[in-house]
């Protein structure tokens, strides 16, 4: 019973971070990845106090929860700022190489060519 609940939990966190995108300030890769961390660590720490009792067992998911919001929150840092890093250098690349008066995408694109040259 308790390897269903983590592997829940796995599957969860992964739809969860999934969603960490757009423009809403709350709801960044720092915070989804934090709780997501939460949520592994609580369950974590439940699964490895399962025969504790009382206290010890409310230590083991408080434990486990704090040092998944530390670790997940750090790793949402991270991909944060990995993505404004590669908006700002998006920026600067269409500043430095765009004539004046053309547009430009703000996505990557890439196309296929095969050894013919067709696409």
């Amino acid at each position: 019973m308790s390897y269903q609940i983590l592997i829940f939990h796995l599957i969860l966190s992964v739809f969860l971070t999934n969603c960490a995108s757009g423009t809403n300030p709350y709801f960044n890769n720092k915070n989804t990845l934090g709780l997501a961390g939460a949520g592994l660590g609580s369950a974590g720490g439940a699964i490895l106090c399962k025969n504790c009792k009382g206290v010890a067992k409310v230590a083991a998911i408080g434990g486990g929860a704090l040092l998944g919001i530390l670790a997940g929150s750090s790793a949402g840092n991270y991909l944060d700022q990995r993505d404004q890093d590669r908006q700002v250098k998006l920026i600067e690349d269409v500043l430095a190489n765009n004539q004046n008066n053309q547009t430009s995408t703000t996505t990557y694109q890439e196309s296929f060519k095969n050894s013919n040259g067709q696409q």
